[in-house]
């Protein structure tokens, strides 16, 4: 682009596209973008040029208090990122902000928590849960309960639904861009989750009862696929069963059993979680406290 020249947001949509970008994803960082060089430049041309000027200015209005928490700062300046990058501006300054802000929104993201979720997580009682599975008679209700009453570090429902059951690794390779249970392996292959891009596929081993309540939905649902439901379908199932999501189980987890594991455990968690392993320690130690402050940044958040 020409330093004169205005920005084009058309070209940027494609420029992120280019990157590997969802759509979805690229209309979020464009949305960000427009709020933060409004927020900057009000009503004046933005050019190239400009950019390259203004990388304090812009970094000082995403810390203002515009942005209420260190997630809405951090994802907008990701998109302002993006976007000097696809006009080869440097981006170094705001690296710093970036992995800080991130080292934050972790934080907050177990420690700042509603009082309603508070309570969720106190009155989930993972030994109760796991006596239940024995008289519960739905295949489908007693699954969900194998794979949440912490056998296993509690898991995303993106990692679970519509999961392919495969008998060996060889059958798993017919199935490359799908998340995958391997019978003769014990382990459940996670291929598309929320971090697949920057943390690959998670192999998650699972132990000898969990598979075998796995072997029993298999044979009394007459199936070769785990949980057919939408994302929002399985957290419906979820909430009737406990009153609430799989993300509550999650901080659950973090807040009562991992506490009590070594370092390496811990870190094992943190892989199979989907954390970064900064993430997962920083909420071993941490107490869950009250969420006092809106979240809310042009009505989107970051989910679990």
């Amino acid at each position: 682009m020409p330093k004169l020249a205005p920005i084009n947001y058309l070209e940027i949509h494609d420029g992120l596209i280019d990157l590997g970008l969802k759509e979805s994803t690229a209309k979020t960082y464009m949305g960000k973008m427009r709020k933060v060089l409004k927020g900057v430049f009000g009503k004046d041309a933005v050019t190239k040029a400009v950019l390259k000027k203004n990388t304090k200015k812009i970094v000082e209005y995403i810390s203002s208090d515009d942005y209420k928490n260190a997630n809405t700062r951090k994802v907008a300046l990701m998109a302002i990122t993006h976007l000097f990058t696809l006009y080869d501006l440097p981006v170094e300054y705001f690296e710093k902000f970036v992995v800080d802000w991130s080292r934050l929104a972790d934080a907050e993201a177990v420690t700042n928590t509603s009082a309603e979720v508070i309570e969720n997580i106190k009155n989930i009682d993972f030994g109760e849960i796991e006596k239940s599975i024995a008289t519960t008679d739905d295949p489908t209700d007693r699954l969900i309960k194998a794979f949440y009453c912490g056998w296993i570090p509690p898991l995303r429902q993106q990692d679970l639904i519509n999961v392919k059951v495969v008998d060996s690794p060889s059958s798993a390779k017919n199935s490359p861009n799908r998340n995958v249970l391997i019978l003769r392996s014990n382990r459940l292959l996670v291929r598309e989750h929320k971090t697949e891009k920057t943390h690959g596929a998670k192999s998650v081993p699972l132990p000898f009862k969990l598979m075998k309540e796995v072997r029993k939905y298999l044979k009394d649902m007459d199936t070769m696929v785990l949980f057919p439901f939408s994302s929002s379908g399985f957290t419906r199932r979820m909430i009737r069963l406990f009153g609430c999501s799989t993300s509550t189980f999650r901080k659950a987890y973090v807040s009562k059993v991992a506490p009590t594991m070594s370092a390496e455990e811990r870190a094992r968690v943190a892989e199979i979680m989907g954390h970064k392993i900064s993430t997962a320690m920083v909420s071993y130690h941490k107490d869950i406290k009250p969420d006092t402050e809106d979240k809310s940044d042009d009505g989107e958040s970051e989910s679990d």
